[in-house]
């Protein structure tokens, strides 16, 4: 339990406690009695919410995670938007490529996931593909190539099946792999 619950639970046990010793002095000293009484009540009613209270907001937020180390949080933020960041430019750099990119099928020759995520349950797979022209003799094999897929589609990729894909006509490397 946060230390901050632990002292206000006490808080309001002492509160209620007092009311509680108010009341009996009232009876104890009945010149007093009216005064004495009154505060003692008003003192265990609010000693009671301040308990109750208290109860449920403990109730509400004990399973939230309490960052231990505000460094090591903000390391993690950090590392989020840089994956953001990844996420997006990967992006625009397929969307790129499927507008202004020549038409073209490849050939996977193996695959590995390469352990980073993006966004969107999306992981960067690196890939050994060849390019396949229309004319033979222009084909050529890309090794490394790095894109991400959606974890669902990993299933359906399988080394020697080919794809449709679209080439940079500026960069022969930088391709888009199309798996609809």
């Amino acid at each position: 339990m946060n230390w901050i619950y632990k002292i206000s639970f006490v808080i309001s046990a002492i509160v209620a406690l007092i009311g509680v010793i108010l009341i009996v002095l009232g009876f104890l000293m009945p010149k007093t009695m009216s005064a004495s009484i009154l505060t003692g009540i008003i003192l265990i009613i609010t000693g009671v919410i301040v308990f109750a209270v208290n109860y449920y907001f403990y109730k509400m937020f004990k399973d939230f995670p309490i960052v231990k180390n505000y460094d090591m949080s903000m390391k993690g933020s950090a590392n989020r938007m840089s994956n953001a960041a990844d996420f997006l430019k990967e992006q625009n750099r397929m969307n790129k490529i499927a507008s202004i990119g020549q038409p073209v099928r490849v050939k996977i020759i193996n695959f590995y996931d390469t352990g980073q995520a993006l966004q969107n349950n999306e992981t960067i797979l690196n890939f050994n593909v060849e390019v396949l022209h229309e004319r033979r003799f222009d084909n050529y094999n890309i090794n490394d190539y790095k894109q991400a897929v959606s974890r669902i589609i990993i299933p359906r990729i399988q080394p020697g099946n080919e794809y449709p894909a679209k080439v940079d006509p500026g960069d022969k490397n930088n391709i888009y792999i199309s798996w609809i």
